[in-house]
C-alpha cells in the first residue's frame, strides 16, 4: 500500500454524510465497534475519518486505543510531534492539524492531496464538514502543521 492508495480510498469517501447531523456516520461506527464503545458513535469525527482511510488501505494508524486518545486533537499534535512526525514537506497522505482561532487548541485533522500553489494553498480531504467527507481548498493561515504517517516514529 502506497500513498496513492490513500488518496484513492479518501477520494471515494466524498459526499458520505452523517445520519443525522448527529455525528453518527459508518466511521464512528467503526470505531466504536473497535473499542467496544458505542458511545464513540456520535462524536466529532474529522480524526475517525482519515484513521479509518488508513485502515481501509491496510495502513493503520495504530490500534483502536491509540486512535481513541488521537480523536482529541490536541493530544494527536503532541503525540505526533514527539514521535518525530512533524514535516515541512508533507506528500499526497499526509495529515494537516488547524487551529481554526489560532490561539487555543488546534481543532481539525485533514488529509492532505496536493500542493495547488506551493507552500500557500493546497486540497485536501476533510471528514465532519458540513457533517459529510468533503475536498477542501486551504491556505495555510490555520495549519499548525502536517504530518507524515507513513514515518516510522522515533522511539519515545
Amino acid at each position: 500500500m502506497n500513498r496513492e492508495s490513500l488518496v484513492r480510498a479518501a477520494y471515494a469517501e466524498i459526499g458520505t454524510k452523517e445520519d443525522n447531523n448527529d455525528n453518527r456516520q459508518k466511521y464512528g461506527f467503526w470505531l466504536a465497534n473497535e473499542l467496544k464503545d458505542p458511545s464513540w458513535n456520535g462524536v466529532a469525527w474529522c480524526m475517525i475519518f482519515v484513521a479509518w482511510v488508513y485502515a481501509k488501505v491496510g495502513l493503520y494508524l495504530g490500534n483502536a486505543e491509540y486512535i481513541k486518545k488521537l480523536a482529541w486533537v490536541p493530544t494527536a499534535l503532541k503525540i505526533w510531534i514527539a514521535e518525530g512526525r512533524k514535516t515541512e514537506e508533507p506528500q499526497a497522505g499526509d495529515l494537516a492539524i488547524f487551529n481554526w482561532d489560532k490561539t487555543g487548541e488546534p481543532e481539525h485533522v485533514s488529509m492532505f492531496i496536493a500542493w495547488i500553489i506551493p507552500n500557500t494553498l493546497f486540497i485536501s480531504i476533510e471528514g465532519n464538514i458540513g457533517n459529510r467527507v468533503w475536498p477542501q481548498l486551504r491556505t495555510m493561515e490555520f495549519v499548525e502543521g502536517f504530518f507524515d504517517m507513513l514515518r516510522s516514529p522515533k522511539t519515545l
